[in-house]
């Protein structure tokens, strides 16, 4: 009898694998909630787990939402835009997790998470909890600056046009604050003119909203005429384009410091 029991002791030693415990609470932290929703997750260890498998899901909501970055150590990871639920495997060491969702228009969502531990021998019950988040109020907004357009100049102002030569002028738009902005479009054109002409100090006083106005074509389409039309020939590069190539086919032109008039030059 003695023999048997050690045999069986042998056979069916006291220890063996066994499905991992259920993992601990989880909790949420709400990063930011604008356009995009930071949330930051963590939830207790389960015991034997190896990895968890977590699911994402969100509900009471008018918006569409989509997870458009993930983070499991630290930096975010843009994963494309993942639509939700969606379940993904996590064995990072440090239980936490930040996600990104974005849903535009919003104003209420419920984020629910649920986890589950994972080994080589099953896995366990799952957890869950949920977040409900109303979208934060947008602050009230600085002081409001007026700059008004001032109007446009052509760079270079000055210099001597010969009989059938040619050369490229390019139109700026000036603002009250003194910046000068150039037209994104024609930068392969006049970026050399415009950095020639214009100061380093009054190109980067040019802020976002005068770019923007000044490359919106519907308020600052360019059109170009001579009022020598017999002594040059001014041919834009495009319909409202900021560029345009003067050729003499007349008089000698001398392009006056003020670039508002032209006089003749004898020969």
């Amino acid at each position: 009898m003695r023999y048997l029991l050690l045999l069986l002791l042998l056979v069916f030693p006291r220890s063996m694998a066994q499905r991992p415990k259920a993992p601990g609470p989880i909790s949420f932290s709400v990063l930011s909630a604008g356009d995009t929703v930071k949330i930051g997750f963590s939830w207790g260890p389960g015991a034997r787990a190896t990895s968890y498998t977590v699911t994402r899901t969100v509900s009471a909501t008018n918006g569409s939402w989509t997870v458009v970055a993930d983070s499991q150590s630290g930096g975010a990871k843009s994963p494309g835009s993942l639509s939700l639920p969606n379940t993904f495997s996590y064995t990072a060491t440090a239980l936490h997790h930040t996600m990104w969702l974005s849903a535009i228009p919003w104003d209420s969502v419920t984020v629910s998470v649920g986890i589950a531990s994972v080994n080589s021998v099953g896995t366990s019950a799952s957890i869950s909890a949920s977040k409900r988040i109303i979208r934060s109020t947008p602050g009230i907004p600085g002081p409001v600056a007026f700059d008004s357009t001032v109007g446009t100049i052509v760079l270079p102002s000055t210099g001597n046009l010969a009989l059938g030569a040619s050369r490229m002028v390019c139109a700026f738009k000036t603002f009250g604050s003194g910046a000068v902005a150039e037209w994104t479009a024609e930068k392969p054109s006049c970026d050399s003119i415009y950095t020639a002409y214009v100061p380093a100090s009054v190109r980067s006083a040019v802020t976002a909203s005068m770019q923007a106005h000044t490359d919106s074509l519907a308020v600052t389409c360019v059109t170009w005429a001579s009022s020598l039309p017999l002594s040059v020939q001014v041919v834009p590069r495009a319909s409202c384009s900021s560029a345009a190539t003067v050729t003499g086919i007349g008089l000698t032109l001398r392009f006056p410091s003020d670039a508002l008039r032209y006089t003749l030059a004898s020969r």
